[in-house]
């Protein structure tokens, strides 16, 4: 069983993956890298953490954020992928 200090250290580890995750946004090819260094780091730690800790709650609400991102990220970069012509629309922001 896994002391207070360990659980925090693989929450620790958990928020510095995401941290990377978030940071590489503006790159599609490290943003997948980090990603997918991410779920390994996450797949390699989930069974170490009680589905009671609190902090469980918090960080699976900024897993779901980064999640939206990456799938209208996708979505948009499908579109222009697929039809040029939805480049040159006009846009507020």
């Amino acid at each position: 069983m896994m002391d207070v200090e360990d659980v925090s250290r693989v929450f620790q580890g958990l928020e510095d993956a995401l941290q990377k995750v978030e940071v590489a946004r503006g790159d599609a090819k490290q943003y997948a890298e980090q990603s997918e260094a991410f779920m390994q780091h996450l797949q390699g730690v989930s069974e170490q953490i009680e589905g009671s800790d609190p902090r469980l709650a918090a960080f699976g609400h900024k897993l779901s954020q980064e999640e939206t991102f990456a799938s209208k990220s996708s979505e948009l970069r499908s579109l222009f992928a697929t039809k040029p012509e939805a480049r040159t629309f006009n846009s507020k922001y």
